[in-house]
């Protein structure tokens, strides 16, 4: 009985652990067909802000890329840029014609900045 125990909590915590593993950007930005739909957590600077009224974005660079993430709605004000910071959210393709295509991360739980 306590092997069986074990290896549900073994499994159960290295499901946790997985689930917050910070994905490289360009792995995202390479592989966009792997990662649709899918919920990420990226880590990096902010390096651009853009605010249109209705919606909010940035862009955060890690040294593999960098991706524009669309601030979720809840989000008060956008992130400085220069700063470091942590984004929970899902990977969708917002365009793709021909060759030129748009990936982004929709914010889906607010940032943790370290």
């Amino acid at each position: 009985m306590k092997p069986i125990k074990l290896s549900i909590i073994a499994a159960f915590a290295s499901l946790m652990l997985s689930s917050c593993a910070t994905e490289r950007i360009g792995n995202i930005n390479s592989q966009p067909y792997r990662y649709h739909e899918t919920a990420v957590q990226i880590k990096g600077r902010v390096t651009n802000t853009t605010n249109l009224f209705v919606v909010k974005t940035f862009r955060v660079a890690d040294k593999t890329g960098d991706i524009t993430v669309v601030a979720s709605e809840d989000r008060a004000a956008l992130p400085t840029v220069g700063q470091k910071i942590k984004v929970r959210g899902k990977v969708y393709q917002a365009f793709k014609l021909g060759s030129l295509q748009k990936i982004v991360v929709i914010e889906g739980i607010a940032p943790i900045v370290k």
